[in-house]
């Protein structure tokens, strides 16, 4: 039995010899009081047929190695890995290491992932039987299966049906979403919809809080910044996106202090029960391989805060670029109608240059006139001036007067 080392007397247990966690192996059973037939073996190959063939009851090996019809009962020690390279590649040993420590700062849990991504958990059968492959050939056929999504573990019963709930297939924290800056002693929280256990914490956390149930996230999202309620309880998974995906970085998040829901899955009762086997050995499989990606993805926190949310962040930085922008856009203002006025006035020069042209285009042309209409006009004015000075002579001379005149 797995902890109960009384029961591991007498166990004969397989090791490869000269093996690194031969010795911590020892040290471990002496620790713990209990003693064992150690058989040792000398490949990996060996060490795994004399367990098959019941050569041994139990074997020491290194943890990471796909299981098959086995399970673990016990981890002991640690044993570090380590990248080898010749000693003359010394760029390339500084190369492995620096992109190591990008790794650890980046993703911390880069090792948790990879090992769980190909080695998986190694203490659930997730094996169909004969009887769930067949049974899940027929429901594939009618499509005649109710299943309760995402039970919180508070209910057995929907209106005359009663649903026999799954293992949890994750098990997650509760957060208080709320507006940065706010109290933490809260009136009114809000919840979506009317989720027993939420209410139920909130309950036992908040005992003369007001509750209010809406419909979704956003709505949620929407009550917290305008001030409707002094917060809302969700996920922490939901309120930590919520709370990065909001661009002005309005909202924090509070974990609840020993609060947490277990998400599972109903079945319909009426059901074949092998289906609920079938149903909750598939749950397990895709979670256990897709689980920790989809939690990583949604709750990893962002390494580069986006321009935006760091000017909301620091409003004395938020009112320096307004001001700059406010000046830029004066400048350009400016800029423009200087522009306009230059060209206004150019066309007004433009229009004078051309009004000049103009006039001393006519000046000329009335010089000309003048020019010739006194050449022109001088020969017969001579005569009438003649004429004139002669009747002015004579004129007590009344003949030669008239004929001058």
């Amino acid at each position: 039995m797995a902890g109960d080392y009384s029961t591991y007397n007498g166990l004969r247990i397989g090791l490869l010899a000269r093996h690194t966690y031969n010795d911590s192996f020892k040290e471990f059973a002496k620790e713990k009081g209990f003693d064992c037939e150690i058989i040792y073996y000398e490949t990996p190959t060996e060490l795994t047929d004399a367990l098959i063939n019941d050569e041994v009851d139990a074997l020491v090996n290194s943890y990471i190695r796909i299981l098959e019809d086995e399970s673990v009962i016990e981890n002991f020690g640690q044993t570090p890995y380590y990248i080898m390279a010749r000693r003359e590649d010394q760029d390339l040993i500084d190369q492995i290491d620096n992109a190591i420590d990008c790794m650890n700062r980046e993703t911390p849990n880069w090792r948790a992932e990879l090992y769980n991504k190909y080695y998986g958990f190694q203490n659930q059968n997730t094996e169909f039987t004969d009887e769930e492959t067949k049974l899940l050939a027929e429901l594939q056929e009618s499509g005649d299966v109710d299943v309760w999504m995402d039970v919180d573990g508070s209910y057995d019963k929907e209106g005359t049906f009663a649903y026999k709930t799954t293992d949890p297939y994750l098990t997650t924290t509760v957060s208080v979403l709320r507006k940065r800056g706010s109290s933490s002693k809260f009136q009114k929280l809000a919840m979506v919809s009317n989720n027993i256990s939420i209410r139920q914490i909130i309950s036992e956390m908040w005992p003369e809080v007001e509750v209010i149930t809406l419909e979704n996230n956003e709505d949620c999202v929407e009550a917290v910044t305008t001030g409707n309620v002094d917060g809302a309880l969700l996920m922490s998974y939901t309120a930590q996106e919520l709370a990065r995906n909001d661009v002005q970085n309005r909202l924090s998040v509070d974990i609840v202090p020993g609060a947490a829901l277990s998400m599972e899955m109903g079945v319909n009762a009426r059901d074949d029960y092998h289906f609920y086997g079938l149903w909750e050995k598939a749950l397990a499989d895709i979670f256990r391989q897709l689980g920790e990606e989809i939690v990583q993805k949604n709750t990893e926190a962002v390494t580069e805060t986006s321009i935006v949310a760091f000017l909301f962040d620091n409003p004395v930085y938020l009112m320096v670029v307004l001001a700059a922008i406010f000046l830029i856009l004066f400048f350009v203002i400016l800029s423009v109608l200087s522009v306009k006025s230059k060209n206004k006035q150019q066309r007004i020069a433009a229009e004078l240059a051309a009004a000049l042209t103009s006039a001393k285009e006519a000046n000329e042309v009335k010089q000309n006139f003048f020019s010739k209409m006194s050449h022109d006009i001088r020969t017969p004015l001579n005569v009438v001036l003649r004429m004139t000075q002669i009747a002015q002579k004579y004129k007590n001379d009344s003949a030669r007067l008239e004929r001058s005149l």
